[in-house]
């Protein structure tokens, strides 16, 4: 009932023109009186063309007040154009183009119709009506198929409103002005996917600012060929919104500033994202196939913007390429918010070796099942909403395969910031060269390493990396060693890391840098050799420390040494433990 009204409510405009009825009694040309009941259509008369063995066919471009073609009926318009105020009904009609177009101000409702030849179709060409009703949506459009609606400032459009819709040629739908225009809405008939056969494309084209909406309320696509979502406006206003659909071929993002959200998604082959002025892209529920890559083209890098994925999936086998989700191309951003941004939430499973780089990098709940490398090339300045701050990873990961974490420029990254993430493989930690901050692991809670964990910095760098902060305790397994391939002049820090077992020998040689150990426990034997040392309230079994660089080292003290404790100061600086209860236990 409630279609009924709403359907009315859009005849209402139409019902004061006069109608004249098709009757084919002379010949199949438009133009001829003696085909018409009360004569040629003209633009204060409405067309009606209902079931006809002689039908109407166009030999120049023609205009009426209003056009319905139903029951059977038949209009070729060929190559020609039809300037109509209201299609405001086509029900179980029929329409031939060969490259013709239909220029209606309005609509009432079309369905269960069926579209021959190449078509384009114009809603409200020139902008200046503010109902533009809609297409109600189980019609088949058997060739080509162009869409051109302009949704006015606070007006929507819809079509496929409850039924499938069929699209069997190339398709292009866009919303030319800065409403709303919708695809596919209702519940598709239990289910069924409105499906284009061809290439789509969907578009906001609009100068300014515009608005598309796909799939609303359980309705859903499925695109058997190239599927492309292009936005050419000027505001972050923008927006493509998709809710549930299936790409069996390559999709394709290209969007300006326009916030982009596609959710429900199985993507079947390549995703290809072109984000030119700095626009967030979501990707959510979704789950990318074994042959579905994840694309970046060169020709157009990801400089600036914001990618999230959350609730989804990447699936690959060992034989699959990596996925290179490589953001940002500089080291300075221009403010202090970050230039580029990505987010890893909740992913069931990327079961693909991944590289991923960007300004800012926040992942949170998510499974890494091959080998990740995570580099952050930007400082942590202050990231939109939908961030923590602060560079805060809140960690609850799991990671089977091998994890790399690059600092390479930002500011302080804090791992684990809310809780622990599982390392299944070897751990390694690398800082690159700032002007200050850490590389912060294993923040909250209690984490388990249980491969090698390998730990650097840039040779002239500063900086550090931090262990056991806030309430982070590490335990590394027996069997597995904890390392440093160089360090440059910062700070290592090791507070509350344990590492089990005795007959593994570990070595930790910090060059120009310095270590401290607080609330530590070493199982096996260790070796340190660094330029300053601190010791506070750990414990250590036969280890040997060197001290080779100047300065006064305050150790803590309340240490406990197992077995042979080796110290020795190769400096013209000291040692100096404050507490005197510190002690080494007989052999």
């Amino acid at each position: 009932m409630k279609k009924i009204i709403f359907y009315f409510l859009f005849l209402l405009p139409f019902l004061g023109y006069s109608q004249t009825y098709w009757t084919g009694a002379v010949d199949t040309d438009w133009n001829t009186a003696g085909n018409w009941s009360a004569g040629v259509p003209n633009s204060s008369t409405a067309a009606v063309v209902a079931s006809c063995s002689t039908c109407p066919i166009l030999t120049s471009n023609v205009v009426t007040g209003g056009l319905t073609v139903e029951g059977g009926g038949n209009l070729d318009i060929g190559t020609y154009t039809v300037t109509v105020y209201g299609l405001y009904w086509m029900n179980w009609g029929n329409l031939t183009s060969n490259g013709g177009v239909i220029d209606a101000s309005r609509t009432g409702n079309v369905q269960n119709s069926q579209f021959y030849g190449n078509l384009t179709l114009r809603i409200n060409s020139a902008g200046t009506n503010n109902y533009l009703g809609g297409m109600g949506g189980n019609n088949t459009y058997h060739n080509d198929f162009t869409l051109e609606a302009h949704t006015g400032d606070w007006t929507t459009f819809e079509i496929g409103r409850g039924f499938v819709d069929t699209y069997k040629g190339k398709t292009i739908i866009s919303n030319v002005g800065k409403g709303w225009l919708v695809v596919v809405d209702a519940n598709n008939s239990y289910n069924s996917p409105t499906v284009f056969e061809d290439d789509v494309e969907f578009r906001n084209v609009h100068a300014d600012e515009g608005h598309l909406q796909i799939c609303l309320n359980g309705g859903k696509i499925r695109c058997l060929k190239k599927a492309r979502f292009f936005d050419n406006t000027n505001s972050f206003n923008s927006y493509i919104w998709l809710g549930n659909a299936q790409f069996d071929d390559e999709t394709e993002v290209d969007t300006r500033k326009a916030h982009i959200s596609l959710g429900g998604c199985l993507y079947k082959e390549d995703f290809i994202l072109k984000n030119r002025e700095g626009a967030l892209v979501e990707l959510s529920w979704s789950n990318f196939e074994e042959a579905a890559d994840f694309v970046i083209p060169p020709s157009v890098p990801f400089l600036y913007g914001d990618l999230r994925m959350s609730y989804s999936s990447f699936y690959g086998s060992a034989s699959t390429a990596p996925l290179n989700i490589q953001l940002g191309s500089t080291s300075s951003p221009t403010s202090y918010r970050p230039n580029t941004l990505v987010k890893l939430a909740y992913m069931w499973s990327i079961n693909r070796e991944l590289n991923l780089q960007a300004d800012y990098i926040h992942y949170q709940n998510s499974t890494f099942h091959k080998a990740t490398t995570m580099k952050r090339i930007g400082l942590t300045g202050t990231p939109p909403s939908g961030y923590i701050g602060g560079g805060v990873c809140p960690g609850f990961s799991r990671f089977e395969g091998t994890i790399k974490f690059h600092n390479e420029f930002g500011d302080h990254w804090v791992l684990g910031g809310y809780g622990p993430d599982v390392f299944k493989s070897d751990a390694e930690f690398i800082q690159g060269n700032n002007p200050w901050g850490a590389l912060r692991a294993s923040y909250s809670g209690s984490t388990t390493y249980e491969g090698n964990i390998r730990m650097s910095t840039h040779p002239a760098s500063y900086n550090g990396i931090v262990w056991g902060e806030n309430t982070g305790f590490s335990t590394l397994i027996s069997g597995k060693t904890v390392s440093v391939d160089q360090f440059g002049y910062g700070l290592l820090t090791l507070a509350r890391f344990t590492q089990l077992g005795a007959t593994t020998p570990q070595t930790i040689n910090m060059g120009t840098g310095a270590v401290q150990f607080y609330e530590s426990n070493f199982e096996s034997p260790l070796q340190v050799t660094t330029s300053r040392i601190g010791i506070g309230k750990s414990t250590f079994f036969n280890a040997s420390f060197t001290k080779t660089g100047s300065g006064a080292d305050g150790c803590e003290g309340q240490n406990t040494f197992k077995k042979k404790v080796h110290i020795k100061n190769q400096s013209t600086g000291s040692i100096v433990f404050y507490s005197q209860n510190s002690k080494v236990n007989a052999p």
